[in-house]
């Protein structure tokens, strides 16, 4: 469904580690429709969430494919189909730039050569993201494979920004 159902997951997921483990503050880590998720996640629980490592997200469904206008079209007929078939606007749902401005403590990680969704989807949500922030564009990889191209650098980074936004939160 594209990122519009992985929200409720995750707030299952919280609410379960919360009531069986005492554990109230989360880290949210996802990739591609999961890092959208996370960042909608986020918006709507602020109290929980220490930080958000978003690899790859998307802005929203139309801002995805860049400026590619058969992608864009392509997105466009997923999101009626979709509202068809379930009732769901996907576009609604999965939007996340409509979110960010809400949401501190997100690390934007993106590709510059992601053929599946343009980079510029990470910039203009970092733009609206709320301080602490912090946005790693890594030249010549694709889509998701920042882990894989340098994972020493990938986690240190990630946990540098982690350990920021925890400081920043204090106890």
């Amino acid at each position: 469904a594209l990122g519009a159902f992985e929200d409720e997951d995750m707030e299952a997921i919280m609410d379960y580690v919360e009531e069986n483990y005492r554990i109230s503050q989360f880290v949210l880590f996802g990739y591609s429709c999961g890092a959208t998720a996370s960042i909608i996640t986020a918006a709507k629980h602020p109290e929980k969430i220490v930080a958000v490592i978003a690899d790859s997200p998307f802005a929203n469904l139309i801002k995805a494919p860049g400026g590619n206008i058969g992608k864009i079209l392509w997105a466009v007929f997923c999101n009626y189909w979709g509202w068809f078939k379930t009732g769901i606007n996907l576009y609604k749902e999965t939007n996340a730039l409509a979110v960010v401005d809400k949401v501190a403590g997100i690390m934007f990680i993106h590709g510059k050569n992601d053929k599946t969704l343009s980079y510029s989807n990470s910039l203009e949500l970092y733009r609206r993201a709320q301080e602490p922030k912090e946005l790693w564009l890594i030249e010549g990889i694709d889509h998701v494979q920042a882990l894989r191209f340098n994972p020493e650098k990938y986690f240190r980074k990630t946990l540098q920004f982690i350990q920021i936004c925890l400081e920043l939160r204090g106890p």
